[in-house]
């Protein structure tokens, strides 16, 4: 049972007008509209992409921010403790001279 089905113009114009009118459930208007919906549906599919990809490459690069920021953090308390280090040890130098320039003073006195 390979019939293929073949309609005159006629019955294809009738059939459009048919289709038309909402007989087979859905007028051209109808199917027009659907197919605008589609194609809005599509477009902000496409822009909801774009901005989830947008969203994402700056989660990246404020991970990479985050990290270089930790990164600087870490290095400017090397730094600070450095200092701090070098300034005890200036501290106990003056310290250490005060008492050599009182026993000066002493044994001049």
């Amino acid at each position: 049972m390979n019939e293929k089905l073949v309609l005159t113009d006629e019955e294809f114009e009738n059939f459009k007008r048919d289709w038309d009118n909402g007989r087979y459930g859905a007028s051209s208007q109808d199917v027009s509209h659907l197919v605008a919906t589609v194609e809005s549906l599509k477009t902000s599919n496409d822009a909801l992409v774009a901005l989830v990809k947008l969203a994402n490459k700056a989660k990246a690069e404020t991970a990479k921010l985050v990290e270089e920021c930790d990164e600087d953090m870490i290095s400017a308390q090397k730094r600070e403790n450095k200092l701090k280090e070098e300034v005890e040890s200036l501290r106990w130098k003056f310290m250490a001279q005060s008492v050599v320039l009182a026993g000066l003073k002493e044994d001049n006195a």
